[in-house]
């Protein structure tokens, strides 16, 4: 299987409406405004995916064959552990955060896929 990072996922959008919906934010205009009454000007969600997708195009650049594809779910799930056990830490030598969202999202990912 070939994985092809694109710039604006066709489904993203319609993800992110769906979780606005559910979760009650505004989708249908450009203002979001959240319970504390702060207009974030975008959907919950946007941007966090956007650091995963860059994430993802930084490991498909060192990594060109999509080998998160071949290990297993609880192998990034243990990724994921690690990171935040290093952002516990102050370690700062990568956004652990993003790295480990990116992990959960694979092991999530190959869960679904099966």
């Amino acid at each position: 299987m070939n994985w092809v990072l694109l710039k604006e996922p066709p489904r993203v959008k319609s993800v992110i409406a769906e979780c606005c919906e559910v979760c009650g934010y505004p989708t249908h205009s450009d203002q979001h405004i959240t319970s504390a009454g702060v207009d974030t000007g975008v959907e919950p969600f946007a941007e966090a995916i956007e650091i995963v997708a860059e994430v993802m195009r930084q490991g498909a650049a060192s990594h060109p064959d999509n080998d998160w594809l071949s290990r297993a779910a609880e192998y990034h799930i243990r990724r994921a552990q690690e990171h935040l056990r290093l952002w516990q830490e102050a370690d700062q030598l990568q956004d652990h955060i993003s790295h480990a969202a990116t992990r959960l999202l694979m092991a999530l990912t190959l869960r679904e896929i099966g």
